[in-house]
């Protein structure tokens, strides 16, 4: 198997940096997705399709200058483990966008981005045995806790969140946490590239009968287009690309706790673009939430290796 190029290798130092510039460009997708909506009459899965669709071609000619397919061989647990991935990224827009268009950028923004690396330490322990030490699960159980704050509002029945907003962000807080395990599977199997323009390959082919079914829309302002090709390109292939390049030097559950700098994001972008605000519960409900996972990278490193993390993952 062909090694990729020297410009996609990333030096162990910089593994965070990638994934933090990748969480940089996620927390503009829920505005993004909020202003599609604005603009046109889109059903969540049509935006999802329209995502994953502009983000192949992308990858895939990404992938043929810097010759990672070169000499790669598409082997049966790649294609397994990419078709995972796939699923999980059809699954991710359908449950993303529609909670976004349920309860708003800032409560599914939270709810699903910070609800994710709850389950990726769980499934991290689980399928590849990264222990965690005891005080780790106090932590995350003042996550759940802030995450029930957060979607929890007392005052009246017109202003609670909608219960299924949350189900679909708690959907997308699992595809999401599939997503970020498939991807730790894949950066050891395969040229970053190659992996990321299979899976979403996949991922296009499941979602294009769905937005059919749905009512998909060809004919959309200039605006609309702009947003769709950034929301595939930048907002998604090249986010996407850099995340992958993070997670061959970076631990699962470290990289799942950086890219809380995305909801963080979304909900500033939220409040200043569209004037979304949260109730003081779910302010600190958020508070807690984000504050309980920041600390949790300072508490696994406080183990050492002696609870299984590597820095280094390698082919």
């Amino acid at each position: 198997m062909s090694q990729p190029t020297a410009l996609l290798r990333p030096a162990r130092s910089t593994g965070l940096g990638f994934i933090l510039l990748a969480a940089v460009l996620w927390g503009t997708i829920a505005v993004t997705v909020s202003g599609l909506y604005r603009l046109a009459l889109l059903a969540p899965v049509s935006i999802g399709f329209y995502r994953v669709a502009f983000a192949v071609p992308a990858l895939v000619l990404l992938s043929l200058v810097t010759r990672q397919y070169q000499g790669f061989q598409f082997t049966r647990p790649f294609l397994l483990r990419s078709g995972l991935m796939g699923f999980a990224l059809a699954s991710d827009q359908i449950c993303n966008f529609t909670a976004i268009q349920l309860v708003g950028v800032s409560t599914a923004s939270l709810v699903s981005l910070c609800t994710a690396p709850l389950l990726v330490a769980v499934f991290g322990a689980l399928v590849w045995r990264e222990a965690l030490p005891p005080r780790v699960y106090g932590l995350l159980g003042a996550a759940l806790i802030g995450t029930a704050l957060l979607v929890y509002h007392p005052q009246s029945s017109d202003s609670a969140v909608p219960i299924s907003g949350v189900v679909w962000a708690l959907g997308s807080a699992t595809s999401y946490a599939t997503i970020l395990l498939c991807s730790r599977s894949l950066s050891t199997m395969a040229p970053p590239l190659v992996s990321l323009a299979t899976s979403f390959s996949f991922a296009a082919v499941l979602l294009l009968p769905l937005a059919v079914h749905t009512g998909l829309v060809l004919v959309l302002s200039w605006q609309a287009w702009s947003l769709l090709v950034y929301l595939g390109v930048i907002a998604t292939g090249m986010a996407y690309l850099l995340f992958l390049l993070g997670m061959r030097r970076t631990p699962v559950t470290i990289a799942s706790v950086v890219t809380l700098l995305e909801p963080f994001l979304a909900v500033v972008l939220a409040f200043f673009l569209f004037g979304e605000k949260l109730t003081r519960l779910g302010v600190f409900g958020g508070s807690l939430l984000l504050l309980s996972l920041g600390l949790l990278p300072f508490m696994l490193n406080a183990g050492g290796s002696q609870h299984g993390y590597s820095p280094e993952i390698d082919r």
